[in-house]
């Protein structure tokens, strides 16, 4: 077993659009700077010489978070503290000596700094069958719940959805791999929004491959 935690601080000043203006929205001379402390604390726990778990707790504080409370309007800073904490699970590991591997993920965001909700539940999974030293081929899925995005004056509500992946890799020479996958393998429709308060259609099925050299 692994306990491990972290503590830190940071700030961001405003951009120069953020103070002077632009094309797009009036200037805020007055901004302030943000400044935020966070912290996480997890573990690591060993299930079986093959099998991991892991599991973290996170948390930030913003005071005077910039935001943009419309498209048109001048950024101001939040009053009080904003707040982001959550949790993050994983676990992964393998079989038959490393002929098969899994993981999987799933991440809790119980608040965010979204004006509308990003989603409470992302999840991720993913199996390989490692065909040979130079062959593995895999699939993957990955969920998104039903969530909101935008701005105060323009939330749109998106519905989850869960996608599909077929992957594979070959090693041709020491230096050369070959690499394909699909991506969206089932052609679901979903929604992303297009950041003007507005619903655009999410990615059809897609094909990739590439190759990778090395020297």
């Amino acid at each position: 077993t692994t306990i491990k935690t972290g503590v830190g601080t940071s700030f961001r000043t405003p951009t120069y659009a953020e103070l002077y203006g632009s094309a797009f929205n009036p200037a805020n001379p007055d901004l302030e700077k943000e400044d935020s402390k966070g912290w996480e604390f997890g573990f690591e726990q060993s299930l079986s010489e093959s099998h991991l778990l892991e599991v973290t707790w996170f948390r930030n504080l913003i005071s005077k978070q910039i935001y943009y409370p419309s498209f048109d309007s001048a950024a101001v800073n939040e009053a009080g503290t904003s707040v982001t904490d959550g949790l993050e699970c994983g676990v992964r590991g393998a079989w038959l000596d490393g002929e098969w591997g899994y993981r999987l993920a799933w991440t809790y965001l119980h608040e965010s700094l979204a004006a509308a909700g990003l989603p409470k539940h992302a999840a991720h999974a993913s199996l390989v069958w490692n065909v040979s030293g130079s062959t593995s081929v895999g699939i993957g899925a990955h969920h998104l719940s039903d969530h909101s995005w935008g701005l105060p004056s323009a939330v749109t509500t998106l519905d989850g959805y869960t996608l599909l992946r077929l992957f594979a890799s070959h090693q041709l020479t020491d230096s050369v791999k070959f690499h394909a996958r699909i991506e969206n393998l089932l052609d679901q429709g979903y929604d992303l929004f297009n950041g003007y308060g507005s619903r655009v259609p999410g990615a059809s099925r897609g094909i990739y491959a590439g190759i990778t050299f090395d020297w």
